[in-house]
């Protein structure tokens, strides 16, 4: 465990500077984006290392005039690392990592990162909050209203351009970007970070390669 916590709190450190290096190196590549719902939730306190968890997208994601990733499919990651806030760590923290897409046709593999969730519509539990703006390479929760979109029989409760936590008390989002694959860390100053099933998700990714 105290591996564990070592590894997270010097890869938020590292954030810092890798997020720059990577925002411009990505400005060369095309960016595809996609909104998910989360299926199983991740939970500090019942989590651990190498655990899975699933998506399930809410549009289609083409490259080009095809679709690659059609709505509905799944999306399947991992955790890379989890603690939670003790007398070893200063923040409850877990990295999750974006690993493929399965469809119809077959398994896509991705290079994709979180860049905000919005938790659940419902009663407010004691870890919700509101909105979240950017700062530097961290994405932190603020107070303001939020906007519903609704797509078809999809309710929206992100936008393009959001990024952070939304819904969520006190929860950073922010990137291991400097060597791939890269890597999504969840951070909070509470005593354990969850994202409740049925959590939104807006992913951004390396524009995933059609089948000729």
């Amino acid at each position: 465990m105290k591996r564990i916590c070592l590894w997270t709190i010097s890869t938020v450190i590292a954030l810092t500077w890798s997020y720059a290096v990577a925002a411009q190196s990505t400005s060369d590549f095309q960016i595809a984006k996609v909104f998910a719902t989360l299926q199983t939730p991740v939970d500090t306190l019942t989590s651990a290392r190498n655990d899975g968890f699933t998506l399930i997208t809410i549009n289609d994601v083409g490259v080009g005039s095809k679709i690659v990733i059609p709505k509905g499919a799944k999306i399947v990651g991992h955790i890379v690392g989890v603690t939670n806030k003790g007398k070893d760590a200063s923040k409850s923290v877990v990295g999750l990592m974006i690993d493929k897409a399965i469809t119809e046709n077959g398994e896509v593999p991705l290079q994709a990162i979180i860049v905000a969730v919005a938790a659940p519509k419902g009663p407010e539990s004691p870890s919700s909050a509101s909105a979240a703006t950017n700062v530097s390479n961290q994405a932190k929760t603020t107070t303001s209203p939020r906007t519903v979109i609704h797509d078809g029989d999809v309710t929206l409760l992100l936008a393009d351009n959001d990024q952070g936590a939304f819904g969520f008390e006190d929860v950073t989002l922010s990137w291991h970007l400097s060597i791939p694959p890269p890597l999504t860390i969840f951070a909070t100053r509470g005593k354990h970070l969850r994202l409740e099933a049925g959590s939104q998700m807006l992913l951004r990714m390396m524009a995933p390669k059609a089948d000729n």
